[in-house]
């Protein structure tokens, strides 16, 4: 099976899938299926109930900032605690010293994924690299969305008989990134026999945002429709409009997939 078979597979599969929305590992009693039922599952971890819209209302006002005060360091600096906070993440900015640095690398890194700059990257440094470098196609590459795609795609190739070394050709760099929530752990076995540790690595990061693409590309080619979540009279709301990268990725974050019992 190649990449763009896989790719096919994968969304035929997410098609089919039953979304639960979990709260605490459990579920919440919210369900829906395929893409866009999907994307109706996607909430926050402290938020018992779906709530994509107000998803989609933060990450505009996030954007919005960042292009009228981005150019300010003390305010690039607040919207990235603002980041990690949203996050769950313990990291924080300062506005000099090592993490400061870290920062700017992290910023002309997801700018230009060519550029040779030494920048950090892990379960916080992806948050901020995908909302800064939005625009360029960033998503968020962190222990739930990374083992929901690789247990998909394991799932898919182990079907078709295909090598671990076949899976890892066909996708180049992909990888996981660990976690410890129940649904990544129980993923783990069969996630971990396919694919590399992609912890601290950027290009792991930019082989799953260039994968989201992909797979948003073949959604909108298919015509597979992308209900809105911004103002109807707003068609530039990040809510709105066709599937892209970061949709896609709300899916596999919000994703339940798990082994199933034998």
């Amino acid at each position: 099976m190649n990449r763009q078979d896989a790719i096919t597979t994968l969304i035929e599969q997410v098609q089919n899938h039953p979304f639960h929305h979990l709260y605490r590992n459990r579920r919440s009693g919210h369900q829906a299926q395929g893409w866009s039922g999907g994307l109706s599952m996607y909430s926050l971890n402290n938020e018992n109930f779906p709530n994509p819209a107000a998803h989609f209302q933060w990450l505009q006002v996030v954007l919005r900032d960042l292009e009228q005060r981005g150019g300010q360091v003390e305010q690039r600096v607040q919207i990235a605690n603002q980041i990690l906070q949203w996050g769950g993440m313990k990291l924080v900015v300062e506005h000099q010293g090592p993490s400061f640095e870290k920062f700017n690398q992290v910023i002309q890194k997801a700018k230009d994924w060519a550029l040779t700059v030494n920048a950090p990257m892990n379960s916080s440094w992806t948050k901020v690299a995908a909302v800064f470098g939005y625009h360029q196609g960033n998503t968020i590459w962190d222990s739930r969305v990374s083992t929901a795609v690789c247990f998909r795609l394991a799932q898919i190739f182990l079907a078709e008989g295909n090598t671990l070394q076949h899976a890892r050709v066909e996708f180049p760099d992909l990888g996981f990134i660990m976690g410890r929530s129940q649904r990544v752990v129980q993923r783990m076995p069969l996630v971990s026999h396919y694919w590399p540790n992609a912890y601290q690595k950027w290009d792991g990061h930019v082989a799953g945002a260039n994968l989201m693409r992909e797979i948003a590309d073949q959604l909108n080619f298919l015509e597979f429709p992308c209900p809105p979540y911004g103002p109807q009279d707003d068609e530039s709301h990040v809510g709105n409009g066709s599937w892209n990268a970061w949709k896609v990725n709300m899916i596999f974050f919000a994703d339940d997939v798990v082994p199933q019992p034998a």
